[in-house]
């Protein structure tokens, strides 16, 4: 990310959030850009900048747990509905009038609700996601019942792994010791090897431990400038507070907010957009367009012939699909 786009800004809660913003220019939307894990706003940065020459305002943060921004370690201050909210104070803070939210893995947990909880602002024009379907509130969320479910209908589990980073103590000392093989397992070149190596209970934690590596990672990883920017900030800063945005589910902190949002805000009536992995072994494409055949009744679907990280291994397709689209929503 360009340098000269970095700012900084202390919430109302305390929180001190470290992101890139450039204004729009001849009244553009701008586009919010939220990463998920185990990135940084770096992993945007293709995006950003083919939308900033465009004249698109943008802003990429780096969110809570991640980067420059602050890192508490209780789950408490993950909860979705404080963090859209220190958005909105970030919003505001810039005065941005009119955005086009977009989210990958986590981040489109907090694009979701912001969905949900700013579902009749007009400052909001539509929602993208990517590789991650739209994710409606799940009041009765159990990581147990899932991977349960996913083991029964899919042959493996596809979140066991949620157990390792949310419960167990020494998952980030492992990660940080064995950073080598959990980044060529991560961005390994065939994405079919997550079904045994990553997803399932304990297949990580196993992998790592042996301290194992792929005999390839993708295309995109090779280049040793990108491959620093998606993980210069893990060998600083760890992944311990990351793991609180899965602790919010494996503990049920997020379920208890997720159980006061009307039924009538499950339904995402303003535009959206679904970026399908279709080779994501654990963000199923398939699910991904059932939710939004069933919750998103004005929505774009295109489909990427890539793993998980879709932004990173086709940007020059994810901008021409992107900016397509935003033309269609925003002009």
């Amino acid at each position: 990310m360009d340098p000269s786009l970095s700012k900084n800004f202390k919430t109302s809660r305390g929180l001190n959030y470290h992101y890139y913003f450039s204004p729009a220019q001849d009244g553009k939307v701008t586009l919010f850009f939220a990463h998920g894990f185990p990135s940084n706003a770096d992993s945007w940065h293709k995006q950003a900048s083919f939308f900033r020459n465009l004249g698109y305002g943008v802003l990429v943060p780096d969110l809570l747990g991640y980067g420059g921004t602050d890192k508490p370690m209780d789950t408490e201050s993950y909860r979705f509905k404080l963090m859209v909210v220190d958005m909105t104070e970030i919003f505001d803070h810039e005065k941005v009038e009119k955005l086009i939210a977009i989210g990958h893995d986590w981040g489109v947990g907090l694009v979701s609700r912001q969905a949900n909880y700013y579902h009749d602002d007009a400052r909001y024009v539509a929602f993208a996601f990517f590789a991650v379907a739209y994710q409606p509130p799940s009041p009765d969320f159990d990581i147990g019942a899932v991977n349960a479910m996913t083991q029964q209908l899919l042959g493996y589990e596809t979140f066991g792994y949620w157990n390792f980073f949310a419960k167990d103590e020494d998952a980030a000392k492992i990660i940080q010791e064995h950073l080598e093989s959990f980044y060529s397992l991560g961005f390994a070149a065939d994405p079919t090897l997550w079904k045994d190596h990553f997803a399932p209970t304990g297949a990580l934690k196993k992998w790592l431990l042996e301290d194992k590596k792929v005999d390839e990672i993708d295309e995109w990883a090779k280049d040793p400038q990108e491959f620093k920017l998606q993980t210069g900030h893990i060998e600083k800063n760890g992944v311990a507070a990351a793991f609180n945005w899965y602790k919010g589910f494996v503990d049920k902190v997020q379920m208890k907010d997720d159980a006061e949002i009307p039924k009538e805000k499950y339904v995402i009536t303003k535009p959206t957009f679904f970026g399908a992995a279709l080779k994501d072994v654990i963000c199923l494409a398939t699910l991904g367009k059932q939710i939004h055949t069933q919750l998103c009744p004005n929505t774009t679907v295109v489909d990427f012939e890539t793993g998980h990280w879709v932004q990173n291994a086709l940007p020059d397709k994810v901008n021409e699909e992107l900016l397509k689209w935003v033309k269609s929503v925003a002009s």
